[in-house]
């Protein structure tokens, strides 16, 4: 199966069956043909560069040389969708392998693919003035109010937006309301200023429980009245003309609450967005690409202390 791959005899990397066995074994875990064919293709990629720097068995595997191949996407024309494909297949073999006793140290190799710098996309946010108008022309809807209102004062995705309930909305003192987004393993709680809370709780009203916050009218089926995906990419999306910004959309949102607070460690970020460390770093850093100030091709060293 490697000489059809590669066009030639390939040594090394264990003996070719255990290995076969093992691509085998790992790809027949997913249902779809495609994506089997897919991951099986990116699993050979990796070991023919493994050949090609004679490592001879998986156990040589360590987390720099993993790291060299990751890096080589940048020095090759892969496509972003490719890379991230490969990383992630390569990550979920090594880990399954070293599970499974073929090659121990491997469960804890990382495998993280960074795009150059240059290659990444800036932060799309809005300014001080847009951020105003907006809020002035979207007043006269409460439900998209309050969703702008949420949007810019917690950075959550429209996905968190979309799964909040009237019970997470917290009344706190001085007529101020927290948000709480609850993930799979925690939650958290961000609190809004005085303005936007006063638009949260005018659009829950005397709503609680675990009605959804956000709802659609009416419903489009039976039973299902939390507001969809593309509700709330419509209720923001709709005022882009009104403020000059034809490119509006929930993201845009969401970057605007990261560039105010450009000036937070990636911890701090973390915390506030519900993220990884590892992505609130990202994040900084593409907020250094939108500020055009000079740029490396790795994390810049404030964003990793």
């Amino acid at each position: 199966m490697v000489e059809q791959l590669t066009g030639q005899h390939h040594e090394g990397v264990q003996a070719q069956q255990p290995l076969d066995s093992a691509i085998a074994s790992f790809c027949s875990g997913y249902g779809k043909p495609n994506t089997r064919m897919a991951y099986e293709r990116d699993l050979r990629v990796f070991f023919r560069f493994a050949s090609e720097h004679k490592i001879a068995d998986l156990s040589q595997l360590t987390p720099d040389f993993v790291d060299e191949y990751i890096q080589s996407f940048n020095e090759r024309a892969i496509s972003n969708t490719t890379a991230r494909r490969r990383t992630a297949t390569l990550e979920s073999f090594l880990t399954r392998t070293g599970m499974e006793g073929l090659a121990e140290q491997t469960r804890n190799i990382r495998v993280r693919y960074i795009r150059n710098v240059e290659e990444r996309q800036p932060l799309h946010s809005l300014n001080n003035e847009e951020v105003d108008r907006l809020q002035e022309v979207s007043q006269d809807n409460p439900r998209a109010s309050a969703i702008i209102a949420i949007a810019l004062g917690t950075g959550a995705t429209t996905g968190q937006i979309r799964a909040l309930n009237a019970s997470d909305v917290l009344e706190q003192e001085s007529q101020i309301v927290g948000i709480r987004f609850r993930g799979n393993k925690s939650e958290r709680e961000i609190t809004l200023d005085v303005i936007s809370s006063g638009i949260v709780r005018g659009y829950k009203g005397d709503r609680g429980g675990k009605e959804p916050l956000f709802v659609q009218k009416p419903p489009i089926k039976q039973g299902e009245e939390r507001l969809g995906r593309n509700g709330i990419w419509n209720d923001v999306k709709q005022y882009g003309k009104d403020i000059g910004r034809p490119d509006l959309k929930p993201r845009i949102l969401r970057e605007t609450f990261i560039a105010n607070r450009e000036r937070e460690g990636p911890k701090e970020l973390a915390e506030l967005l519900g993220i990884t460390k590892y992505n609130a770093r990202r994040l900084l850093e593409r907020r250094r690409l939108t500020q055009q100030l000079p740029q490396s091709g790795v994390l810049f060293e404030e964003a990793t202390k």
